[in-house]
């Protein structure tokens, strides 16, 4: 099978195509064969090694444990170890590979206890490979929160993990703003966003309103400016002072919702396999409105309005 791996860490050039050994599935483990995975933050940390901690755990010099990116990946199981019960070959399935990456691959094993489900009908392999990664990370933030009716303030609503954090707000009865260029308003406002504002255009820190939940999609958003607008009792919820807490039942409560029509995945671009320099380019320039997709497998179509 191929892989693409970053052999040293740097620019998307660094990402290169190789062979290797096709994996076997043992004991309770699935083989998937892998259709779409897609191009994150996470994925693009991975490739530059600009966190030292992450260098310490990964290589000094190069990528070792964690050479190939993806985080998240959609697919159809291809076989599956004597142990498993939950799955069969030819199930659609979608994952989160967590730390161990490993998407960017045409093969993958996971254990059939890992954080992987099959995937709504109503997806196609492009819009599953986008939904692990960004929705759990967006559960996490608000599962513990009763939100009907507060007013909540979103930076970042557009991106990966903000756009379904919009939607699950929605759906909870939030009252929700949303900070994201004006050229998104008009399907954050779709998707349940009362109010738009442009950081670009205003400080919204100085606005009068005040809000009882700040989602800092972004992870760049300093605690005492959110202070500044926050009601009282209000609790301010960044992405970088989270740790990870996925689950396979927390993938199937994001799955459930998918098939009811409750949570939508928005596709920003497509690449080809061979085109993921290019896709990480696209992902670092921020010009992008939802999930960037890259296409693992060429033998299949998605549905037109992604081809």
């Amino acid at each position: 099978m191929q892989i693409i791996k970053a052999h040293k860490y740097g620019g998307p050039e660094v990402l290169l195509r190789e062979e290797k050994a096709r994996p076997q599935a043992r004991g309770k483990q699935l083989c998937i064969q892998i259709m779409a995975s897609s191009v994150n933050q996470s994925d693009l940390h991975l490739r530059r090694g600009q966190n030292l901690l992450c260098r310490f755990k990964n290589g000094i010099i190069k990528p070792r444990r964690m050479a190939v990116p993806g985080l998240e990946f959609a697919g159809k199981v291809h076989s599956v170890g004597p142990q498993v019960t939950a799955f069969k070959a030819g199930d659609r399935v979608m994952a989160y590979s967590g730390a161990g990456f490993g998407g960017y691959a045409q093969f993958q094993c996971l254990n059939e206890n890992e954080v992987i489900v099959k995937m709504p009908e109503n997806l196609n392999y492009l819009e599953a490979a986008c939904l692990p990664y960004g929705a759990l990370t967006a559960l996490h933030l608000i599962e513990d929160l009763a939100l009907k009716d507060q007013k909540v303030l979103i930076c970042g609503a557009a991106g990966s993990v903000g756009n379904y954090a919009l939607q699950l707000c929605q759906n909870a009865g939030a009252e929700i703003t949303v900070v994201s260029r004006r050229n998104n308003h008009a399907w954050l406002k779709k998707l349940g966003a009362q109010k738009c504002l442009d950081y670009r255009e205003e400080n919204f820190w100085e606005s009068p309103q005040c809000y009882d939940l700040i989602i800092d999609a972004w992870g760049q958003i300093k605690a005492k400016d959110a202070q500044r607008v926050l009601n009282p009792k209000g609790q301010f919820r960044s992405v970088s002072k989270m740790k990870s807490r996925a689950s396979q039942a927390k993938l199937q409560k994001l799955a459930d919702l998918v098939a009811a029509g409750k949570i939508q995945v928005f596709l920003d671009s497509v690449f080809l396999w061979e085109e993921v320099q290019k896709a990480h380019r696209k992902a670092e320039s921020g010009e992008k409105a939802g999930h960037i997709a890259l296409k693992i497998s060429p033998n299949w179509n998605p549905k037109p309005h992604y081809s």
